[in-house]
């Protein structure tokens, strides 16, 4: 497995203490400054993925990161599916941060301290699955991929005005996406990752 260096942030944990940390929908404890694979419970990141919603809220019709995952596994090679299933997981206890805020927090030098965070908790999802992290460079290049198109999709399919980009991008799907209620999100999820993940049973 291939493994990740994160480098020590001022903030880190002494020796015995983990830091601050969130309460999980199951009654754990999800550290931000030191996740580990046995504090992943992977029903609390179905639901809070499946309550999380892409864009901020901004979209005609509730629509969530739990059915974004589901759909970009849906249309990379059988190798990505479960690196495309888990590329937002961390979002299930961090939030799901728009481009364009992690862009302006780069303006002030503050990108680096959220990525640094975004990987400790991947590293640990990932782990928890048995999968690498960070992603085979391939494998990463064929998600971010199908992640675009996702995107540009989802901009056509929910947004109430045409959204342009900033860059190229591909062109979004020919089929229309049709928004899941939560919980049937929360389901969709926790299927694949039973079917995709190493670790799921």
């Amino acid at each position: 497995m291939t493994s990740i260096t994160l480098s020590p942030i001022p903030s880190a944990p002494i020796p015995g203490e983990r830091g601050p940390w969130l309460q999980t929908n199951s009654g754990g404890r999800w550290y931000y400054l030191d996740p580990l694979p046995e504090d992943v419970v992977w029903n609390d990141i179905a639901r809070a993925l499946a309550m999380t919603v892409r864009f901020n809220g901004h979209t005609l019709v509730p629509y969530s990161v739990a059915q974004h995952c589901v759909e970009v596994a849906k249309i990379v090679g059988p190798d990505a599916q479960p690196y495309a299933l888990l590329h937002d997981a961390q979002e299930a206890y961090l939030g799901d941060w728009p481009t364009p805020l992690k862009e302006a927090l780069a303006t002030y030098g503050k990108r680096p301290a959220l990525r640094h965070l975004e990987d400790m908790s991947s590293l640990a999802i990932h782990r928890a699955a048995g999968l690498e992290f960070p992603p085979p460079p391939d494998i990463a290049a064929e998600v971010k991929h199908a992640d675009q198109v996702l995107l540009v999709t989802e901009a056509r399919d929910f947004h109430a005005h045409t959204v342009t980009f900033s860059r190229p991008m591909p062109r979004p799907m020919n089929r229309k996406i049709k928004p899941l209620t939560w919980t049937a999100a929360a389901d969709a999820w926790l299927k694949d990752a039973r079917l995709l993940l190493p670790r799921m049973g």
